[in-house]
């Protein structure tokens, strides 16, 4: 430990500045001390007596005056003390004394204290650290944590710090952030720093940034939306003939992440969902077939494991082999412990899957056994309902939907998308439109029904649906207000599939 310490110690000493070196003369003398008595509290530390330590820190501290090369390194030490004793909230306290006096931290220092912050449930405090290390460190931005950088965003959702939200978004994007191992968070972040640059009307600055836009959902959505309409003759360009351009660098750079740690089974299942929705689902199941084949391995797999068997289900349905991807949900809903979470999840889209891959009977079956298990959500039930309707009314079996449809009748906010798929595939244009009126009316919703309206919605989806929801998006009231909040994607820029 004493290593470490003094070696963080040694190189704030080295580069705290010119204003902060004392004359030359009295350099050996004071550089000395200072040496000295980070030995001592090393020695202390060493010997497991991080208390004492501290307090000799501490009282160096108060002798250092306004030696600031002796401040730097004594708070350095401190911080690496407060550490050690797990006082998260006074580690905070401390590295931000260190950041607001000027002083330089180096990456451990930044990912301890958001950690020690994440820990003590303070979300400002980890989008601060974190704000800080992207500014400082962009060059080894992406080795941040991501449990940390989706415990600070989705807490800064509230409506009452978008600003904070958007600004540590904001760093990030600048920086490079990619997180390619959790996709869904690279949409978010860019999405938050592009809403915070146009909210705030620094379109000049947010059209520069569109070509860092990795994500073909942002690039779509902001082409849709009217609110990024300064944006859009640059989105146009960006978007190109059937969104190749975007297309292939989306997947040119989750390849890049994938290729340089192939033994990561988070990256490798985003890779795949990315060839799946995007590119190529052959490759995708060629990529996930023969791995975790059997129920000890998926048992084993753990939550990365798991997800990728979902990714290699849902690839086989898109390349044509239905009845295999719900076999691979099957194998998975065995082997994973009863009430864990991932299981719920699965058991759900398992359902869903089927309802959407032409297997109505199993669909049903699937629905009905989820339903009957403890821990769904509202959310997930809502799924289920839809996809259980949907296939009885393929099935033909419609006088068996009614219950269903009060259910989701009851509460069609509960998960709005599912709602509308609902009544869309049972023909009830009508409802499906007064909830798509309300949610093109809800800035937070606005860009999501936009894309879904005109089916650029790049994920699972029944495509079986399709017809229906042209026809609900000419309906001249949802055509009015797709015209007064965003438009229609020109077909030229349109997706190909």
């Amino acid at each position: 430990m004493r290593r470490s310490l003094a070696a963080i110690a040694a190189l704030l000493m080295f580069a705290s500045g010119a204003s902060a070196t004392p004359a030359a003369s009295s350099m050996p003398v004071r550089e000395q001390v200072l040496r000295d008595q980070l030995d001592a509290i090393g020695n202390l530390a060493e010997q497991g007596d991080l208390q004492a330590a501290l307090r000799a820190a501490d009282a160096a501290l108060a002798a250092a005056g306004e030696d600031s090369v002796a401040e730097a390194a004594l708070l350095a030490m401190r911080v690496g003390l407060l550490t050690g004793l797990r006082r998260d909230a006074e580690t905070v306290t401390a590295t931000e004394t260190m950041i607001a006096k000027g002083y330089i931290v180096d990456p451990q220092m930044l990912t301890t204290a958001a950690d020690a912050a994440a820990r003590t449930a303070q979300p400002l405090q980890v989008a601060a650290m974190l704000t800080v290390y992207a500014r400082r460190f962009p060059q080894s931005v992406n080795s941040l944590r991501w449990e940390f950088v989706a415990a600070a965003m989705g807490e800064l959702r509230s409506p009452d710090t978008p600003a904070a939200l958007q600004s540590f978004a904001l760093a990030l994007f600048d920086a490079g952030y990619r997180c390619d191992s959790d996709l869904g968070g690279v949409r978010f972040m860019e999405r938050q720093a592009m809403d915070g640059l146009v909210a705030g009307s620094r379109i000049a600055e947010a059209r520069s940034r569109l070509a860092d836009v990795t994500s073909i959902e942002n690039l779509a959505g902001m082409a849709v939306d009217r609110r990024f309409e300064a944006l859009w003759p640059t989105l146009e360009g960006l978007l190109g003939d059937h969104l190749v351009p975007a297309t292939r660098r989306d997947l040119a750079r989750i390849r890049q992440a994938f290729d340089a740690d192939q033994d990561n089974l988070l990256i490798r299942q985003s890779y795949v969902r990315r060839l799946t929705w995007l590119g190529d689902p052959a490759r995708a199941v060629a990529l996930s077939e023969h791995i975790l084949t059997n129920p000890a391995e998926i048992a084993a797999g753990g939550r990365y494991g798991w997800w990728l068997v979902v990714a290699h289900a849902d690839a086989l349905g898109v390349a044509g082999d239905p009845q295999g991807g719900l076999q691979r949900y099957r194998q998975l809903n065995a082997a994973i412990p009863r009430g864990n979470g991932v299981r719920i999840d699965a058991l759900v889209d398992e359902a869903t899957f089927a309802a959407r891959a032409g297997l109505p009977l199993d669909a049903v079956q699937s629905a009905d056994i989820a339903l009957a298990t403890d821990g769904v959500s509202g959310f997930g039930k809502m799924q289920l309902w839809q996809a259980k309707a949907c296939a009885l009314h393929r099935l033909g079996r419609d006088t068996e939907t009614a219950p269903i449809i009060a259910r989701i009748d009851a509460d069609p906010m509960q998960n709005r998308d599912a709602y509308v798929d609902a009544m869309l595939c049972l023909g009830q244009l009508d409802r499906a439109e007064a909830v798509v009126l309300s949610s093109l009316g809800d800035p937070e919703r606005r860009t999501d029904i936009l894309l879904k309206l005109q089916q650029l919605v790049f994920d699972k989806h029944d495509r079986a649906l399709a017809p229906a929801m042209a026809a609900l998006a000419s309906r001249p009231a949802v055509a009015s207000a797709i015209i007064a909040y965003g438009r229609q994607l020109p077909q030229p820029l349109r997706p190909a599939y």
